[in-house]
């Protein structure tokens, strides 16, 4: 998240926020969805599944394995 503010970005990070971490995935979604944010996750699996019950989600899918956070030619 630091590098995307850095670069201009309005992000937060649910494990920079006392009051989301350890929130369950539905809880994030609904806070996502609530402050009208896109929620940016690698967790295909459980996102795509909950977003088909929630016609307002914003979800950005990404991949470590394709978009190395610490590989210089991405944002890490």
């Amino acid at each position: 998240a630091k590098q995307l503010r850095d670069r201009g970005y309005d992000v937060i990070a649910v494990n920079e926020r006392d009051d989301l971490r350890g929130f369950a995935d539905e809880g994030i979604l609904a806070f996502a969805v609530q402050a009208g944010r896109v929620l940016m996750t690698e967790n295909v699996a459980d996102f795509v599944v909950l977003a088909q019950g929630e016609p307002d989600a914003k979800i950005l899918f990404t991949s470590n394995k394709n978009y190395p956070r610490g590989a210089k030619a991405t944002t890490g």
